[in-house]
């Protein structure tokens, strides 16, 4: 699990395509596995440490504009776990949160 601190690393994490002005957070987790989003989230609430999930920032509603605690990015959650196809043009698929949709 990589940890960004430094301000200048994370100012990308902490704005979106809204225009709502950027936000400030503690620290960037960019989680690698979902043992590692349950241990962030975990430690985060033993703390009362508000987490702010960030996706790719193509929201235009701020949902990814932190306003302190952590940003928890799904940038290294990016597998695809399975395809399984039930029916001639049916089936589902199962994927992380940062999977690109292209």
């Amino acid at each position: 699990m990589l940890v960004k601190a430094n301000a200048d690393e994370i100012q990308s994490f902490l704005s979106d395509a809204s225009y709502m002005k950027k936000g400030h957070a503690d620290r960037v987790v960019l989680p690698e596995s979902v043992e590692d989003v349950a241990s962030v989230v975990f430690e985060a609430n033993q703390s009362c440490t508000p987490v702010t999930v960030s996706g790719a920032g193509t929201g235009t509603v701020g949902g990814r504009v932190a306003f302190g605690g952590i940003v928890l990015a799904t940038d290294k959650l990016n597998q695809i776990k399975s395809v399984v196809r039930s029916k001639q043009n049916e089936g589902h698929a199962t994927a992380e949160a940062g999977v690109i949709l292209s």
